[in-house]
């Protein structure tokens, strides 16, 4: 009973997976390299992690001035900017 009832929630996980990925890759200005982050490792996944904590940082930022959140700028921009500003 146990092997049954892994295995469904298995294939769900791997469903909403794929639905994921297909929002991801449909979706204009998104990061196609997120489709298959699963497979990275704990420490590709925290660097990944930390430059979206960056982002959302600098949204925060940014509404506090007025600015729109609209746009979808490149990660590596982000944190290369971040970088230089500490």
């Amino acid at each position: 009973m146990l092997f049954i009832i892994q295995n469904s929630q298995s294939r769900h996980t791997i469903a909403i997976q794929l639905k994921l990925d297909e929002i991801i890759r449909a979706t204009k200005g998104a990061h196609n390299e997120m489709m298959d982050i699963e497979k990275l490792t704990d420490e590709d996944l925290g660097k990944i992690q930390k430059k979206y904590g960056l982002l959302a940082e600098k949204t925060k930022d940014d509404l506090k001035k007025g600015k729109i959140d609209t746009n979808t700028p490149a990660l590596g921009k982000i944190v290369e900017a971040e970088t230089l500003l500490l």
